[in-house]
């Protein structure tokens, strides 16, 4: 069961969890800031609708805000009960976060490309 408490860590492999989550995630969060601010400072020619402008600069700060918040799900799958030794918890945990979000990440990049046409 997953409880308030268990989304932080409680031991030093949780922490070590954590930190490496936080360095797997920092580029991909840091991307969606960066888009976030230049959607609204709006570097190019199609600055006419401030509606879009808004509405995608909300939805990189949300995925952004996601992102940040992903370390303490991968501290909570780490801290559930298993059977399996600790330290290939570990290592199975920190490579489907890193599968996970990289995956996610390369496959809006992907949709991003070919839906701009950049």
């Amino acid at each position: 069961m997953i409880t308030a408490m268990s989304w932080f860590p409680r031991s030093t492999r949780a922490t070590v969890v954590y930190w490496v989550a936080r360095v797997v995630v920092l580029l991909p969060m840091l991307y969606f800031v960066f888009m976030a601010m230049a959607s609204l400072a709006c570097f190019s020619d199609s600055c006419r609708d401030p509606g879009h402008r808004i509405s995608y600069a909300l939805v990189a700060t949300v995925v952004s805000l996601l992102l940040g918040w992903t370390p303490n799900a991968a501290v909570a799958v780490l801290q559930r009960a298993g059977t399996a030794p600790a330290t290939t918890r570990v290592v199975a945990v920190l490579a489907a976060y890193t599968v996970l979000v990289w995956g996610v990440f390369t496959a809006f990049i992907v949709y991003f490309i070919k839906a701009t046409g950049v």
